[in-house]
């Protein structure tokens, strides 16, 4: 595993999805943080396609509120509604990116050369450490189900990384393991806070 090279825009999605991971947390529904939450999410996208992790993140800390939505407070906006526009965000910008440099750059060609790079011994161990790491965190038994939740919801991106991209690039895997880590850290501190109550 290597971080293959180091590259600035990666550094600075990483900067932004922690600042949208924050503010997921934060209470997203009030619009004052859905609109600074909207303003990370565009300019997230504008640096890679890591900001669509914010999007499965969004989707499974807050999947009962968006699978059974109850009554807001005056002047929030449901769950919903939030997701809706955040991922209305992210497609505007990534059409916007595509109507402005156009689509000189071939799927299909990344796709070989992806493929091709799944044979090589390096690339099959950075696809087992992503594989084998996911197979840990779905061990945390209090974390599992938004585990999983994640792990499906930005399922596009990693598939994506093995059909285009080299398994290899660590960077690559950093912006799913980080949020699944701190899924993890989440599910002890609410077992810690029960214990304390109790």
């Amino acid at each position: 595993l290597s971080q293959y090279v180091v590259v600035p825009y990666d550094m600075l999605a990483y900067l932004f999805l922690a600042i949208g991971i924050y503010l997921v947390h934060e209470g997203p529904a009030e619009p004052r943080r859905l609109g600074a939450l909207c303003a990370v999410m565009v300019l997230a996208a504008l640096t890679r396609e890591t900001a669509a992790i914010i999007l499965s993140y969004y989707f499974a800390i807050h999947f009962d509120a968006l699978a059974r939505p109850s009554r807001t407070a005056s002047g929030a906006l449901s769950h919903r509604v939030a997701l809706g526009i955040l991922v209305a965000c992210f497609i505007a910008v990534y059409i916007g990116l595509r109507m402005w440099f156009g689509t000189s750059e071939s799927t299909v060609y990344h796709r070989t050369r992806g493929l091709q790079d799944l044979t090589e011994n390096f690339s099959l161990v950075g696809g087992v450490f992503f594989l084998a790491s996911i197979g840990l965190a779905l061990l945390h038994e209090r974390a599992r189900r938004t585990s999983l939740l994640f792990v499906a919801a930005s399922a596009p991106y990693w598939i994506t990384i093995f059909l285009v991209c080299n398994p290899r690039e660590i960077r690559l895997w950093v912006p799913v393991l980080f949020p699944l880590l701190l899924i993890q850290l989440r599910g002890d501190a609410r077992r810690g806070t029960r214990q304390a109550t109790a």
